[in-house]
């Protein structure tokens, strides 16, 4: 909070226009507030464009679909046309979105390799009680709580994931 803010809130305080408790909480708010607004807003259609951005330069992708800085910074520029809340994309925001989405293939890759089924429209296809006591037994471990969404539903953006996450460069 700037100094501003809080003389302004002091004042109000002294002059009886707001209580110190009602002043506390909105100095925690305006905190908070200032504490998120550096943090990246993804709209579904930046995320789409992101990956596809990476998707198209696969070839620079190093082991496991690792990108240089210059790729990131590369694919925040592409993609600045379409913000529509937040702050900006750096090459810093899209190099953390891109180890989050790897973090949900690496998931998904774990539940395939454990014998389970994993379809993308249908994700694991939850039908059935004991499919049900199976899944919820799995996602009930705190390592394979990114599956969740996945339940009965397939995720978007496996396939170019995939081929970035096997690209050989």
């Amino acid at each position: 909070m700037n100094d501003i803010t809080q003389q302004l809130l002091l004042f109000l305080i002294a002059s009886g226009g707001i209580s110190s408790g009602s002043a506390h909480y909105a100095m925690l708010l305006l905190a908070l507030e200032e504490q998120n607004a550096g943090k990246a807003v993804w709209s579904e259609e930046e995320t789409s464009a992101f990956v596809h951005f990476l998707y198209k330069h696969r070839s620079h992708a190093g082991n496991r679909g690792n990108f240089k800085a210059a790729i990131f910074d590369a694919a925040a520029e592409a993609i600045s046309h379409l913000l529509e809340d937040g702050p900006e994309k750096t090459g810093e925001m899209c190099k953390s979105k891109w180890s989050r989405i790897k973090a949900i293939y690496t998931s998904i890759q774990k539940y395939r390799a454990s014998g389970m089924h994993w379809g993308i429209v249908n994700g694991a296809g939850i039908n059935g009680e004991a499919a049900e006591r199976a899944w919820n037994s799995y996602i009930a471990q705190k390592s394979n709580r990114a599956m969740k969404p996945f339940r009965n539903t397939g995720w978007l953006y496996y396939g170019k994931v995939h081929a970035i996450h096997n690209s050989i460069s």
